[in-house]
């Protein structure tokens, strides 16, 4: 008989944390907590939980930590059980999730426990929810997918200019740019194996393909496809006044943005999801030759690999990024992110508005991309989670959805986050 989630003595649990992200995550809830102790603010508890006990201790003491230790495996599904039964949410940072995630939301579900992960497997997430929707409902447990980079500040971003736009407009389309400041970025293990995976043979990225795209509510399909069309070219970008790159995380966030945009009443959008090159100009035409150049290669050697993982396979390369120590992370870099939306009025005859309204939003998050930010983004949306368990609704669902863009916008900046928006 598990306690009912309200009473539970640990709102956050880590699971994984031994590993390269959830290590970063341990270390940010613990001076989280720590700075909430000396300001004798509103706290928060939480364990850190792996398979290893002698790692989870040595962490623990590395990082000084004010927290609860328990020994859980997912190859042992008591253990996961007991486990969910103790806390509010797991956040959960062992990847891939294909492998490894399935067993958690079981877990999670049979105890009523909120479910938290930084996946960008939009194809599994839609495999999981057609597995397990109905029970997650009934059970009244929230599972939160897309909780990292690839993802939420592109959908903080589109959702709270939608909000800002209000009633009268809807949302025509969207850009966004990212950079990163201060140093280079990278991909933990975890990523790295989980792409490895959906390269392993041309057909497994077709599928790949497909099932993603499947993840979007039909009504919200035709303008996914449409998104991911346009994402492919060479597109000149209003904000940064240049020719522009996909951005690789696009084939991961636009599904999830079409997706959030469907469910929250402003589907039908066009997203361009963007990367752009440094200082755009007439004498470097605007970057459009760099731009071919770059895309020209990308079409040669992706198909060359391909085949290549398709006669020889991938299991040496997988082992070698098992075996590495990996990406770490730089806490001292800055994510940024600028979006423009562009927004019509819905009325023809409301000559009271002007007939287009545009916001511009501007982000900024502490720490590298692929592994600092991305658990800061983690960590304070399982706490949000915690902190409005008996409120947030049930069933699958994304960062914004659960907790809404305003609710999570306010978290981030509190948590050290810079986010401005300008309607014109």
């Amino acid at each position: 008989m598990s306690v009912e989630r309200s009473k539970r003595s640990i709102d956050v649990v880590v699971f994984g944390a031994t590993g390269t992200t959830g290590s970063v995550m341990a270390e940010l809830l613990g001076k989280k907590k720590k700075s909430l102790e000396d300001s004798k603010s509103q706290n928060f508890t939480f364990a850190i939980a792996g398979r290893n006990q002698a790692k989870l201790k040595a962490l623990k003491e590395k990082l000084g930590l004010n927290c609860e230790i328990i020994v859980a495996d997912c190859a042992k599904s008591d253990s996961m059980l007991t486990m969910a039964k103790q806390t509010k949410v797991i956040l959960t940072a062992a990847g891939p999730y294909y492998k490894y995630g399935e067993s958690v939301m079981q877990a999670c579900i049979l105890a009523g426990t909120h479910y938290c992960d930084i996946t960008g497997e939009a194809a599994w997430v839609g495999s999981m929810t057609e597995k397990y929707g109905k029970e997650a409902k009934d059970a009244k447990s929230c599972l939160v997918s897309f909780a990292g980079v690839d993802c939420v500040p592109y959908e903080l971003a589109i959702s709270l200019a939608n909000d800002v736009l209000g009633d009268e407009y809807k949302v025509k389309s969207a850009e966004t740019l990212m950079v990163a400041k201060k140093g280079q970025g990278g991909a933990p293990p975890g990523t790295l194996l989980t792409l490895l995976n959906l390269m392993k043979s041309p057909w497994a990225v077709v599928k790949n393909l497909i099932d993603t795209v499947n993840f979007v509510p039909k009504s919200e399909r035709f303008s996914t496809i449409l998104s991911l069309m346009v994402w492919m070219l060479p597109l000149y970008s209003r904000i940064c006044k240049g020719f522009t790159l996909p951005n690789p995380m696009g084939l991961i966030n636009i599904p999830v943005i079409h997706r959030t945009a469907s469910n929250m009443g402003f589907g039908g959008l066009t997203f361009y999801d963007r990367m752009p090159l440094p200082k755009p100009a007439l004498w470097n035409l605007y970057h459009f030759p760099t731009v071919i150049i770059i895309l020209s290669i990308v079409m040669i050697v992706v198909p060359i690999f391909l085949c290549y993982v398709t006669i020889f396979g991938n299991e040496g390369l997988k082992k070698k990024v098992s075996d590495s120590k990996g990406y770490k992370g730089f806490p001292d870099m800055i994510t940024g992110l600028t979006a423009r939306v562009y927004g019509t009025r819905k009325s023809a005859s409301d000559t009271s508005n002007p007939k287009q309204k545009v916001v511009n939003i501007k982000s900024e998050y502490p720490g590298d991309p692929g592994v600092y930010c991305t658990s800061l983004y983690a960590i304070e949306i399982s706490l949000g989670m915690a902190e409005e368990s008996e409120k947030i609704s049930s069933g699958f669902s994304s960062p914004v959805m659960a907790l809404g863009p305003r609710n999570l916008s306010e978290r981030l900046k509190n948590a050290g986050c810079t986010i401005t928006w300008e309607c014109n």
